[in-house]
């Protein structure tokens, strides 16, 4: 598979950009990583709130054309956005470890208590044996990915290689503990991992999950867990937003405190 990237891939030379020897330059490499997150707008096609009214629901692209395969990572014993998926007729695979059996039981669902991980063992699913098992290796990317697993997606997309990463028509996942890109090591793997998946994805949704806050890095206020939604490049067009988030299609994940607001998330 000849993969056209849609940008040069991390290398050392950038990824040594990142080294702050104060303040100053922290900031500059904060807001150079945050950046490559800044949502753009999908030509053609609108977006729609999936799941539960709070925690647990999503948006993206209300558009499955094409998709044959849901991956649903991370269920604890919320399925809503899973039964919102499976009305569109599309068959879900869940993967959790951490829980016997999801709750409520619905027989349109295909659970499989498997940790997620960087690679495959017992035990273990990597994306790449995910996408070996499941993609029907059409000419366009086949499968939704939707990935909630609780800090282990920054290794699981660093690890992951190129064709197997772009394979999804959407991702939308959660990316946990961002208050880490005060760390040189952590802000290379978050980095890293971004921009492999701007390879082939562009960013058109962002909330900030309110269950956890805001940290100051360098005088940037950093929102500590992200939703984030990517459509792929090779399905859709796209052109810049001056959307503010979050939107009214959004809900704060904890409706007893008000959202987190990102504004445009311009860095």
């Amino acid at each position: 598979m000849n993969i056209e990237p849609y940008m040069a891939g991390p290398n050392y030379q950038a990824l040594n950009r990142l080294v702050a020897h104060d303040d100053f330059e922290l900031q500059a490499q904060v807001r150079n990583t945050l950046r490559l997150l800044r949502p753009q707008s999908v030509k053609g096609h609108r977006k729609a709130r999936f799941g539960s009214k709070n925690d647990g629901g999503y948006v993206h692209l209300d558009d499955f054309e094409g998709v044959d395969t849901v991956l649903s990572l991370g269920i604890e014993h919320n399925i809503d956005w899973d039964r919102d998926i499976a009305d569109r007729g599309l068959p879900i695979y869940q993967f959790d470890y951490s829980v016997d059996a999801p709750a409520p039981d619905d027989k349109r669902m295909n659970f499989f208590k498997i940790m997620i991980g960087p690679e495959a063992a017992i035990g273990v699913e990597s994306l790449e044996s995910l996408v070996q098992r499941f993609d029907k290796r059409r000419n366009r990317p086949n499968i939704f990915l939707k990935m909630d697993i609780e800090c282990a997606e920054w290794s699981v997309i660093d690890s992951t290689n190129l064709e197997s990463i772009s394979r999804f028509s959407q991702i939308t996942c959660e990316l946990h503990y961002l208050q880490g890109l005060s760390d040189l090591s952590w802000r290379q793997t978050c980095f890293r991992a971004l921009r492999k998946l701007l390879k082939f994805y562009a960013p058109i949704h962002i909330h900030a999950n309110n269950y956890a806050d805001f940290t100051r890095i360098a005088n940037i206020f950093v929102p500590e867990v992200l939703e984030v939604t990517f459509a792929s490049r090779a399905i859709y067009e796209f052109e810049d937003s001056a959307e503010i988030f979050p939107t009214e299609l959004d809900a704060p994940c904890d409706p007893t405190k008000p959202d987190m607001f990102l504004g445009a998330f311009s860095y």
